[in-house]
């Protein structure tokens, strides 16, 4: 099963940022695949193909790796893209560094580390609102997208299932603990 690690943004954030991709999504950018709000999230590992045994050993230390932490307050300040410069590949709405939700990151990475588990590019605190077939269609037309500005607690993170479709990603929380 494909799966990654996430925290869920509440109802309240996910509605302002239904207007937003509405707006986007009125810009007609050639290639440009918009996300569903209600697949919005902040992942902290993205875990790839793993087995059920995976999948039960992930659960244990996601668990602990939240009662370490607790709930974690979160600003939304901007819009960025990967890679930063030349073509976009993605437009993401920016999170404000927040120390506690890196070294929740890095705990999970690290306490996963001997799992034989696809690497990823790092940890950049996001929420994914486009991805670009041809970023150079988007170039000059994302700043006309006003970021959402907001702050926010979490207080679980998930274990999800990814299940790829010609419509988009479909994504399915398997395991919930609570920070």
């Amino acid at each position: 099963m494909r799966a990654f690690i996430a925290a869920e943004i509440p109802e309240n954030i996910r509605e302002q940022f239904k207007e937003l991709l509405r707006r986007g999504k009125k810009l007609r950018i050639p290639g440009a695949q918009w996300v569903c709000a209600k697949n919005m999230h902040i992942t902290l590992k993205f875990l790839g193909e793993i087995t059920p045994e995976q999948r039960a050993l992930t659960e244990k230390i996601m668990a602990r790796c939240a009662r370490e932490t607790g709930p974690l307050t979160l600003k939304i300040n901007g819009t960025g893209t990967f890679p930063p410069k030349g073509r976009p590949r993605v437009l993401f709405a920016s999170l404000e560094e927040n120390i506690r939700l890196k070294k929740l990151a890095e705990r999970i990475e690290n306490r996963l580390a001997f799992l034989p588990l696809k690497n990823d590019h790092g940890f950049k605190p996001h929420l994914t609102l486009c991805r670009f077939k041809d970023g150079s269609a988007a170039e000059n037309r994302i700043n006309a997208i006003a970021a959402v500005r907001a702050k926010f607690t979490i207080n679980k993170i998930g274990l999800f299932l990814s299940i790829l479709t010609p419509r988009g990603p479909q994504h399915s929380r398997l395991f919930e603990t609570s920070l």
